[in-house]
């Protein structure tokens, strides 16, 4: 039966979502353990619920760190269809993608435009300019952030779960990037840390070794 909310088929959907991620990754380009992490993720694709949210953005955020940015804007393409139901939390990964996609664009010099009208988190399911307010002033600061460097995936040498925290991490990076960054933490300190994050994951076997 097809689940139909708020005018949103959610089916046909999450099929077109899946579709769009499985043509994405059908190249190996990433290491084994990211490998096994698109086959379980791809396996069964659900967009509502912040852990399968999590884990489906996690492989973007893997494809960008292994040099594959023009997927991370493919990606964020495919999700931008997916409305905010007013449920933060599972939205809140496609946001921190679309910041992503801002970053990505603009060290591509690429047109960043399109990705930052989604920065913000919609209001009555229309997208609008960023939203500043005290809990996203302190997350671009990075007041919230525990950097993927001083976390123990840098410590590690396998498990999902730190490949999952590393993902986390890196989409908080990307939002304190797009909102230009702190005194604290200016944009070439995230980028820093970003490319720490990646030579974490490529540590973890989820990135190819370079």
């Amino acid at each position: 039966m097809t689940s139909v909310a708020g005018g949103t088929d959610w089916n046909a959907l999450t099929a077109q979502v899946a579709g769009r991620f499985r043509a994405l990754f059908a190249d190996d380009f990433l290491g084994p353990a990211g490998v096994r992490r698109v086959s379980s993720v791809l396996k069964t694709v659900s967009l509502n619920g912040p852990r399968k949210m999590e884990e489906l953005t996690s492989l973007l955020v893997m494809a960008d760190l292994a040099g594959h940015g023009d997927v991370l804007l493919v990606g964020a393409e495919a999700l931008r269809p997916v409305p905010f139901t007013g449920d933060v939390s599972n939205y809140e990964p496609i946001r921190q993608i679309f910041c992503g996609a801002v970053r990505r664009a603009e060290l591509m010099g690429a047109d960043a435009a399109p990705y930052r009208e989604m920065m913000s988190l919609p209001e009555r399911g229309e997208p609008g300019p960023p939203i500043k307010d005290g809990l996203i002033r302190q997350r671009a600061a990075g007041l919230l952030l525990k950097p993927p460097s001083k976390s123990a995936a840098a410590q590690a040498t396998s498990g999902s779960h730190h490949i999952a925290t590393v993902a986390i991490a890196v989409r908080e990076l990307y939002l304190m990037w797009a909102f230009d960054g702190s005194f604290r933490w200016p944009r070439k300190k995230i980028d820093v840390e970003i490319d720490a994050a990646a030579a974490i994951l490529r540590n973890l076997s989820a990135l190819t070794s370079e």
